[in-house]
């Protein structure tokens, strides 16, 4: 589906929570395509910073990147304004740079892309950036949380792709292979069982099949419900990757 998302239009929207596998399936759709890779933080959300590490990332596919892209970024400024007047105009001139320097289709990926939502103006620049990019450059921008601008319109228009955990899930004939490969055996009710529980997570599909490849075959029926126990295997991975990598003010509220 990555394959068809990036000929369709200029954006992919790839949204999943922990354990759904998006920056495996991202690095290896892009391990035979020019990329840029940038991963936002909280730098990110200062709207210089991020227009400077839109150039960084850009330049590595693109070492001849024009000094007009670096120029269009110098203006941005270097903290966070109260409005985006100007923000539009200087993605343009980006863009424009980028049109005369890719000579070859070129992916451009924003990792954690949700980390803008409080930073509406870095928002911006990049909801600018996506409708002004040249066809040249594939957009993809990826998170736990849709990305805090607009796509419904691209989409509407067939000039973005969403992909979502419903996308990456994995059906319950995949979760029986995995088991079969895993296990060692084709133990149907067992696999039926294990998708039940997990609903095709694949992170919880690949630790629970580890689990139960290392238990006695008589053991493991009953290990499936276990799983989900209190100190279960599956709940502590949601407590450290799922809650436990939520902001403080997101934990405070479940104390």
């Amino acid at each position: 589906r990555m394959d068809e998302a990036a000929v369709a239009g200029r954006l992919t929207v790839l949204v999943a929570g922990a354990g759904y596998g998006k920056t495996t399936l991202l690095r290896s759709w892009t391990q035979s395509r020019p990329t840029a890779w940038l991963t936002l933080g909280r730098d990110s959300r200062r709207t210089g910073a991020l227009a400077r590490q839109l150039v960084d990332a850009l330049r590595v596919p693109i070492p001849d990147l024009s000094a007009d892209m670096l120029l269009a970024a110098s203006r941005m400024p270097g903290y966070d304004v109260d409005e985006d007047a100007g923000v539009s105009a200087i993605a343009a001139g980006m863009a424009e740079a980028l049109d005369r320097a890719l000579r070859r289709q070129t992916v451009l990926i924003l990792d954690d892309v949700d980390e803008l939502a409080a930073a509406p103006v870095s928002a911006v620049l990049i909801d600018a950036l996506v409708r002004h990019a040249p066809s040249s450059l594939h957009i993809v921008v990826a998170g736990r949380e849709h990305p805090p601008f607009r796509t419904t319109r691209l989409v509407a228009h067939g000039e973005a792709t969403e992909i979502t955990a419903a996308d990456l899930a994995f059906t319950e004939a995949e979760t029986a292979e995995l088991v079969v490969r895993t296990v060692g055996e084709g133990d149907k009710v067992l696999a039926a069982d294990l998708y039940r529980l997990t609903g095709g997570w694949p992170v919880a599909v690949r630790l629970a099949a580890e689990a139960l490849a290392a238990a006695k075959p008589g053991d493991r029926s009953g290990m499936v419900d276990s799983l989900r126990e209190p100190h279960g295997l599956l709940l502590r991975y949601m407590a450290d990757e799922v809650i436990g990598s939520e902001p403080p003010e997101a934990l405070a509220l479940l104390d």
